[in-house]
């Protein structure tokens, strides 16, 4: 069975990076969104089954696009990733109302399967 994960961050690079990562073993199909507009785009079109949503994306946080997401696809398992290394992170996420959180620099293949699958 193959997974869905839609990678938004203002970053090109770090969705290739993921999409490299998880798409190699066949089980991940990884879409990208640079843009708040084209991931509620996306959103609306299909079902994706986890979001990974940048903390910082340029002009507007991740904590607060958290209840505009959950509102488009509640049923999407929604982790927050960020490269800032604040131990705090993790607890903010999850009372933003996110299902996770990983820092970008722990996002090896293993790690990140892990948070996707649950």
């Amino acid at each position: 069975m193959t997974h869905t994960v839609l990678v938004i961050d203002d970053e090109p690079l770090f969705i290739e990076l993921c999409r490299h990562v998880l798409e190699q073993n066949g089980e991940f199909e990884v879409i990208g969104a640079t843009t708040v507009e084209e991931a509620e785009q996306i959103l609306r079109s299909h079902f994706e089954e986890v979001v990974l949503l940048d903390v910082l994306l340029g002009g507007i946080t991740g904590f607060q696009l958290i209840p505009l997401l959950r509102r488009i696809s509640p049923e999407s398992r929604l982790l927050l990733i960020s490269s800032a290394e604040d131990p705090g992170l993790g607890e903010l996420a999850r009372q933003a109302g996110a299902d996770g959180f990983l820092p970008k620099k722990a996002l090896g293949p293993q790690q990140l399967a892990q948070m996707i699958c649950g």
